[in-house]
């Protein structure tokens, strides 16, 4: 018997609304008529195509009151009429959108059609709506598409085809999109995954994070990517261990998605720390939760994330290097003999490294690694396995999985810790690994506790952990600086070795002066208390 037999995937809601479940790929616009004619079509019988200009505009508050709370309005010229579309926020993860929606017909208006709040079903969204419309409901911003749209029959179920081309507008600020929109009509969500991987043999696609709407307010707000750090989902202490699961890998996947634009820019250092800290992060959960999931699954999801985190390390290894290592002595020392031209090699390495991680995100492998992530989350995949003590565990309190784990890895630490940091250098990049583990074990369940007793000890895990990093980043820089050692330097070489020494001569003090806090915050972490164990119970008298 599998374990998605045991409990119902579906979720209960007393006051239904309609449901809109879509994925968003993103694609080359010189592409995009190349996929639309593709033969892969004529075998999934497809309904005759519609093409039409679709133009809408976005409603909300001057201080965007509706964005504020999850919601977006809109109205839309369809053919000869317009559509009010109201749309709460929802489940996300990698592209896959699944919230609810609410569509009426309203009538002409000047100098456009308008919101008529009595027209949404929903007393609570008509309720919110009413608000704005109190506060200065305007209209905020413009699309203006053109959508060729067909439906199609696949694998026992039905899906809408949106291929959509044109612009959002705000004012004269335009942001040009072209996009392929998958609905599910009918059928089990897996039916979205399973078109989108098809496509992606035949054309390059892109999991597609933003939506119309969110272009919409970057474009008024003049909001530009940026690094954006791991959030911590809230948690009842109640909860079983499958929804701790659920909301740790959208946490993980939102950090990796959110700071991809911005290694693509390549111009924040942040991005690739971020993105990479959110890989990381995804990887420990794999290896957290593995008495729990099928064992192949996890083997594959580990697989690729490190394969992903390895093509990024070189961008992030050189931001290290140039912007921890080099630019911080250069300061000091400006005229160094070799020191301007160990900063502009480290630059030319840093841009090659760039143009690597842009590639692997360009890469149709990052996309299957995403929509294989999302599809994941969306059936509770986890569920795939024969029942076993271990795997009902995920229906379990998490709680008792998680005073077990972080038990175990906090003796596993402390029976370690004290040798490794009073070792060699490979020695502390151990003891670094193993802070590494305990920190995202206790963050990913730190939820289910009281906050005043979980910070603490979280800090001390973070402190810890820098002061290990900033150590282990000084011992990479001497691989970097000095790849073939001293033995016979002259000219550049020499000079090179001439910054190189002052270099690895400056971080060594500071890493002697890191040894010296490794102890005191060692201390720390072991005077702390363990948040994760209970009260004893009293004796009865």
């Amino acid at each position: 018997m599998a374990l998605s037999g045991v409990i119902s995937g579906g979720e209960g809601r007393e006051n239904k609304r309609p449901r809109e479940t879509e994925l968003k790929l993103a694609l080359d616009p010189a592409l995009a008529e190349r996929l639309w004619r593709h033969p892969l079509w004529k075998g999934h019988a497809p309904g005759r195509t519609v093409s039409r200009q679709l133009r809408a505009i976005y409603f909300d508050t001057p201080d965007l009151l509706l964005a504020r709370a999850g919601v977006e309005l809109r109205v839309r010229r369809q053919g000869r009429q317009n559509i009010q579309a109201v749309k709460a926020r929802g489940a996300y993860a990698a592209g896959l959108t699944q919230r609810d929606e609410l569509e009426a017909a309203v009538p002409d208006a000047q100098p456009h059609a308008v919101p008529m709040p009595d027209r949404i079903a929903d007393a609570d969204l008509r309720l919110l709506v009413e608000q704005a419309v109190a506060e200065g409901l305007a209209p905020i911003f413009e699309t203006d598409i053109r959508r060729w749209e067909r439906s199609i029959s696949y694998g026992g179920g039905r899906l809408s085809i949106c291929l959509d081309r044109g612009v959002v507008r705000v004012g004269a600020k335009e942001s040009a999109l072209c996009e392929l929109e998958i609905e599910l009509e009918e059928g089990a969500v897996g039916l979205v995954f399973a078109l989108a991987q098809e496509l992606l043999t035949h054309v390059p696609l892109r999991v597609a994070h933003t939506g119309k709407s969110k272009r919409g307010y970057d474009l008024l707000l003049d909001r530009q990517p940026r690094p954006e750090k791991a959030d911590r989902p809230a948690l009842d202490r109640q909860m079983l261990l499958e929804e701790v699961l659920s909301l740790s890998v959208r946490s993980c996947v939102r950090q990796i998605a959110a700071n991809e634009p911005v290694v693509c820019q390549g111009d924040d250092p942040e991005g690739v720390h971020q993105m990479r800290v959110g890989l990381r992060r995804l990887r420990s959960l794999f290896t957290v939760f593995a008495p729990v999931l099928p064992t192949e699954q996890a083997a594959h999801f580990k697989a690729e994330l490190k394969w992903l985190a390895s093509e990024l390390g070189p961008a992030r290894d050189y931001d290290v290097f140039r912007e921890e290592i080099v630019r911080p002595v250069q300061a000091v020392f400006p005229a160094a003999p070799g020191m301007a031209g160990l900063l502009a090699e480290s630059d030319r390495m840093s841009a090659l490294a760039y143009d690597r991680a842009r590639a692997v995100i360009a890469d149709r492998r990052y996309t299957r690694l995403l929509l294989d992530l999302s599809r994941w989350i969306a059936e509770a995949g986890w569920r795939e396995q024969g029942l076993t003590e271990t795997g009902a565990q995920l229906f379990a309190p998490a709680r008792d999985f998680a005073d077990a784990l972080l038990d175990r890895r906090s003796r596993k630490l402390r029976k370690n810790g004290k040798r490794l940091m009073a070792g060699p250098p490979a020695d502390r990049h151990l003891l670094r690994i193993y802070v590494k583990k305990m920190r995202y074990a206790a963050e990913f369940f730190s939820g289910l506790y009281p906050k005043k007793k979980t910070e603490p000890y979280l800090k001390a895990l973070a402190a810890l952990q820098e002061v290990l990093g900033h150590m282990n980043d000084a011992a990479v820089a001497e691989s970097l600086l000095l790849p073939k050692g001293m033995a016979g330097l002259s000219g550049k070489d020499l000079q090179r070795a001439h910054a190189a020494g002052l270099i690895l001569g400056w971080h060594g003090h500071a890493s002697s002066e890191g040894g010296r806090k490794l102890d005191k915050l060692w201390r720390r972490l072991r005077s702390g208390e363990i948040f994760w164990r209970r009260p004893a119970l009293s004796p009865k008298p």
